[in-house]
């Protein structure tokens, strides 16, 4: 009587490891899918910033070119053309920060995945020692 009961319980905690084998796959799949949302995250994030550096290095040209115009209306244009610049570099710093926001979400969630997945491989290894 024993004897069935313990073959019951091992077969049991064969299909607990089992469950546990596909979550911690499930879990590293989706860890490796939230290390590359990351890296394009960061990605995304350096091309800003290198739009938004070209932006003011247009800018200051355009402030450089004003000083040495003497009609108002050329004056204005350039003028105009500054505002617009400057509303993309806010727009595009803006963007940026979202995406640092964001970054570090994705962060604390992959933290959180990595965690879940070394408990996992804890209590895999618990279990099968429990069985084996």
């Amino acid at each position: 009587m024993k004897l069935i009961r313990l073959m019951r319980l091992k077969k049991e905690r064969q299909k607990e490891l089992k469950k546990l084998a596909r979550i911690r796959s499930d879990l590293k799949n989706q860890v490796s899918a939230k290390e590359a949302q990351i890296i394009e995250i960061k990605k995304d994030i350096k091309l800003i910033e290198l739009e938004v550096q070209e932006i003011k290095e247009k800018i200051e040209k355009l402030e450089a070119q004003q000083n040495q115009i003497k009609k108002v209306d050329e004056f204005n244009a350039l003028t105009h053309e500054v505002s617009t610049l400057e509303k993309q570099r806010h727009a595009k710093e803006l963007a940026a920060s979202d995406l640092i926001d964001k970054q570090n979400v994705e962060e604390d969630l992959l933290k959180e995945l990595q965690s879940s997945l070394a408990e996992t491989d804890s209590n895999s290894r618990q279990l099968e020692e429990e069985i084996y």
